[in-house]
């Protein structure tokens, strides 16, 4: 009976990682929605890279 308890064992931490996948995939659409969020930024920060790039020049 011990024997069949080891093989047992495994298979139970195969349904562990199955109910992992589904959380991964609700996180999907929650950065989904950060993407535009981080879109904003975007252009607010060219403008910083173009100042650095006229002081880079200018030394």
């Amino acid at each position: 009976m011990a024997k069949n308890s080891c093989p047992n064992a495994s298979p139970v931490q195969l349904s562990v990682t199955n109910y992992q996948l589904p959380i991964t995939n609700y996180q999907l659409p929650i950065t989904n929605y950060q993407l535009p969020i981080t879109h904003y930024p975007l252009p607010i920060t060219h403008y910083p890279i173009n100042l650095l790039n006229s002081g880079v020049i200018a030394a």
